[in-house]
């Protein structure tokens, strides 16, 4: 079982991202205060609610310097300020 730290941790080595571990800490935390998710980062991904868990996919696909992403209604279940 992982925390939403962890599942960043993983995404970023999978899409081949800067092995830099300065630079791999750095964008981690950046994703994390961007989709402001500071408070459950080290909580059990499947402990989540629906909210967090669709900002935490969200930023799984934003990780890693992506150039194109496609995604189907990806705001649908957040609260207000995570919309923005």
């Amino acid at each position: 079982m992982l925390t939403p730290k962890e599942h960043l941790d993983i995404f970023y080595d999978f899409k081949g991202a800067d092995p830099d571990p300065k630079k791999k800490k750095d964008d981690i935390d950046k994703i994390i205060e961007d989709i402001h998710m500071g408070e459950k980062k080290n909580d059990l991904a499947m402990s989540l609610s629906g909210g967090y868990k669709r900002k935490l996919s969200v930023s799984l696909s934003l990780i890693g310097g992506s150039k194109l992403i496609i995604m189907d209604e990806p705001t649908a279940s957040l609260d207000l300020t995570a919309r923005r």
